[in-house]
């Protein structure tokens, strides 16, 4: 069926179009005898659109083959950038590994200028320790020894198996012996100890010298605290101060002998620790040698630490408290200094050791100001004189030369002004009977006697001595 429709001329079919073709095509009249046939004129539009399809799909096949081509380089990117990433990976482990082979080989981390110890880590040092300087006379004893030695070259000489010198010019030759500060001190006998002062022997096993000048602890067990030119021998006996002063062994028993001191090993090429577990094990043929100084703890930021020094800090703040700013000091406990040089303070709480040579060895804010003074325990005591020495007690003073103070409440021994220092003791024991200063002792008890009594030194009832 043909449809035909009629126009009058000059009247002609528009066809708008903007879509597909982007612009706008108006049909041209197909005009046969004065009439327009509509089906030509759409089948010559239908050409016209197919030609455009045409065109419009061959330019999308090109567009099409080019995305494949873009699809497949990025697969090969994607390819190249997966194995480089497995690539980095092997890297990344084996640069981890090796960091932590270095860091298994170094257990220090660097903070400012100090080197700080792991944290975690028990350091173990089978050979010994020396902080400060080494003494090229000295033989070092083979296993377990410590030395603060702030001489150059060192002066101290721990010889024997677990032996310790603190102080400068000491020398600890018995086993397990330990001289902890003062200026030419010798520890000789096995676990004997001499604990500050000058030119003190402590030779009898278990003997012990606390301060004082040139006394000498001969036999098993003796000591002798404080004074000047004491000899103190036999078993169990005890010199409190004074100068010369004697107790004598009895006839045939003699003191121990002093060891000979022992023979160190040499240092291996290896490297000086290892890791066992989550502890550090220092090489025990390795003698360390620390002349700055160590610290065992934390640091503290307050403190002007001296050169060969020795503290163990160990302040739940993370934070130091000690401070040994004294040349070759050393200071254990908490808030306490040691400020001259080779003082120290072994333990307590706010003491200070502040003479040459001086020592603390506990208590709470004791002070040992009197060169190679020392002050044992107690609270608030202070021994301020050359060599005086105070056991314990509260508030005491002692200021004398040589002179000792053996406890009790706000005693005291002042050198009078204009008069020279005189050394003497005073005695508050419990469970003495005797009152004693210098060298006379008094009581006010009376006694019996169940065997014979020998008075070697004279002897009298009060008010009636001549």
């Amino acid at each position: 069926m043909q449809f035909q429709v009629r126009f009058i001329w000059p009247c002609a079919l528009l066809l708008p179009s903007t879509g597909i073709f982007g612009r706008s095509v108006i049909a041209e009249t197909v005009e046969r005898d004065g009439e327009v046939n509509v089906v030509e004129e759409f089948r010559i539009l239908r050409r016209e659109f197919n030609q455009k399809i045409g065109v419009i799909t061959r330019k999308n096949d090109k567009l099409v083959k080019k995305n494949d081509m873009l699809v497949k380089k990025i697969d090969q990117l994607v390819e190249e950038l997966l194995l480089q990433k497995a690539t980095i990976g092997l890297l990344q482990k084996s640069v981890e590994s090796s960091t932590t082979r270095a860091l298994q080989d170094v257990p220090f981390s660097k903070v400012g200028k100090d080197w700080v110890a792991d944290p975690i880590a028990l350091f173990i040092f089978r050979k010994g320790v020396i902080i400060g300087h080494k003494n090229p006379a000295c033989k070092y004893g083979r296993i377990a020894v410590l030395s603060v030695d702030g001489s150059d070259p060192g002066s101290n000489c721990p010889s024997r198996r677990g032996s310790v010198t603190f102080g400068i010019n000491n020398e600890a030759s018995g086993e397990s012996s330990s001289v902890l500060g003062g200026v030419s001190n010798r520890a000789q006998g096995d676990t004997a100890s001499v604990l500050g002062g000058n030119q003190n022997e402590a030779i009898g096993a278990s003997s012990v010298a606390m301060g004082g000048h040139r006394n000498t602890a001969m036999g098993y067990g003796t000591s002798i605290a404080g004074g000047l030119q004491n000899t103190c021998d036999g078993s169990y006996n005890s010199i409190l101060g004074g100068y010369e002063q004697e107790l004598i062994s009895d006839e045939g028993e003699k003191p121990g002998d002093p060891h000979e001191p022992g023979v160190i090993s040499t240092f291996p090429e290896s490297p000086p620790f290892s890791k066992v577990g989550e502890d550090w094990v220092a090489d025990p043929a390795a003698l360390f040698i620390f002349q700055r100084g160590v610290i065992i703890g934390y640091k503290n930021p307050a403190c002007a630490y001296g050169d060969a020094v020795l503290s163990v800090d160990g302040d739940y703040d993370k934070q130091g408290s000690n401070c040994p700013s004294g040349f070759g000091s050393v200071t254990f406990g908490y808030q306490n200094e040691a400020s001259g040089f080779y003082s120290s303070v072994l333990g307590g709480l706010q003491n200070r050791a502040q003479g040459f040579g001086a020592s603390v060895l506990g208590g709470l804010q004791n002070e040992a100001n009197g060169a190679y003074s020392v002050v044992m325990g107690g609270k608030s005591n202070r021994a301020m004189g050359t060599c005086t020495s105070i056991s314990g007690g509260l508030n005491n003073t002692c200021d004398r030369f040589f002179s000792s103070i053996l406890g009790g409440y706000e005693q005291e021994l002042i050198i009078a002004e204009g008069q020279p220092g005189e050394s003497g003791v005073i005695s508050t024991f419990p469970e003495s009977p005797f009152s004693c200063t210098k060298k006379v002792c008094t009581t006010k008890k009376n006694f019996r006697f169940k065997k014979n009594l020998s008075v070697k030194h004279k002897f009298c009832v009060k008010d009636q001595c001549e």
